[in-house]
């Protein structure tokens, strides 16, 4: 059967660029995500091919956090020539909206083709897309195909009839990737993830590094699951005014002296006295200390500062495992934002830059 019946032929094409564009809450990424990425490289030429994890996505919840996603994204990308990973729809305000990206990369490459990857699920349900009609106008749409043998020439049909009938009622250019089989979900991973929660997830469909990653970081797992559900920009507490104070208890002394470091200080939830200091920034390295009922504590940090002045500081022990993370922005020397721990517990956090 001809895939391509119902569009143009991109393939000889070579009058533009052309760049794809993969979207999803990759939560977490697996080999499925990667196969259809390279083969619709390989299929339709592709110079690139952007990963991008959803921000705040208008069709999902309980999204881990978008610090993670891209994180792990970024692994599994890291190794493949042409592959790009993209932060564009996590630095976005408000929900996530595929026209609003086909716009962004219409503007950053004005020259270009763009061709837009896709599911067979999502190619029955684009059309009630916000701004569908945009989307067809601005890109080809690459939709992977996904059949398992006793039912390929029922599926291969009805493929063929919903881009024929996207065609005649949006003009929609629509051609097929035609991807082998594989039998993984992001969904299957998560729910593994819970039932073997002491193992390293080597064995799943994803990426050394990802499972890595995930293991590292407790990921999916019910001692960290609270943590991530909790991590929401919007749920960051307003300054309080009040909260400004004189920090005594812990001394200078104890900060050591780092190259380009901020030095930050304040106090969790208006009682436990925090100092932090975030150096290496590039690396995203960095330490706290607090002193709660007399007794001083030293912790490791991972941070990260993203666009906006938005921060993310993940609590570690010394096998790399997170114990907590704080999530704020930091503005004009005020780090505003909280602390969640573990259990799931939040504290609000307020810290001057020394």
């Amino acid at each position: 059967m001809n895939y391509n019946q119902v569009s143009s032929n991109d393939k000889k094409n070579t009058k533009k660029v052309r760049i794809g564009i993969l979207g999803g809450t990759f939560d977490p990424i697996h080999d499925g995500h990667l196969m259809i990425a390279k083969e619709a490289m390989a299929e339709y030429d592709l110079s690139k091919v952007f990963l991008i994890p959803t921000g705040v996505s208008y069709m999902k919840t309980g999204v881990t956090d978008s610090y993670f996603r891209y994180e792990m994204t970024k692994l599994a990308a890291e190794d493949i020539p042409g592959f790009v990973v993209s932060d564009v729809e996590i630095r976005r305000e408000g929900n996530t909206y595929t026209c609003d990206t086909i716009q962004y990369y219409k503007e950053q490459y004005p020259d270009a083709k763009i061709y837009f990857i896709i599911g067979t699920d999502s190619l029955f349900s684009i059309e009630k897309w916000r701004n569908s009609q945009y989307i067809f106008e601005n890109c080809t749409i690459l939709c992977a195909t996904r059949v398992e043998d006793d039912t390929e020439e029922q599926t291969e049909a009805a493929e063929t009839a919903k881009a024929r009938e996207l065609n005649e009622l949006f003009d929609a250019d629509i051609s097929f990737v035609h991807c082998t089989p594989i039998d993984v979900s992001s969904t299957e991973i998560r729910k593994c993830r819970k039932r073997h929660a002491n193992d390293c997830p080597e064995t799943l469909p994803i990426p050394r590094s990802v499972a890595d990653y995930i293991y590292r970081h407790d990921l999916y797992d019910e001692k960290t699951e609270k943590i991530h559900l909790k991590l929401k920009e919007d749920e960051i507490p307003e300054f309080n005014p009040d909260s400004i104070f004189e920090l005594s208890e812990i001394e200078d002394s104890i900060i050591p002296n780092k190259k380009n470091s901020v030095k930050l200080e304040g106090k969790l939830d208006g009682e436990i006295s925090v100092l932090m200091n975030l150096y290496d920034l590039e690396g995203g390295k960095g330490e706290y200390y607090y002193l709660s009922e007399g007794e001083d504590k030293k912790i490791k940090l991972k941070c990260k500062c993203e666009t906006n002045n938005q921060w993310r500081l993940l609590e570690v022990n010394d096998a790399d495992e997170i114990k907590g993370v704080f999530v704020g922005k930091l503005e004009d020397g005020i780090f505003i934002g909280k602390y969640v721990s573990q259990d799931g517990q939040e504290s609000a956090v307020t810290l001057f830059e020394r």
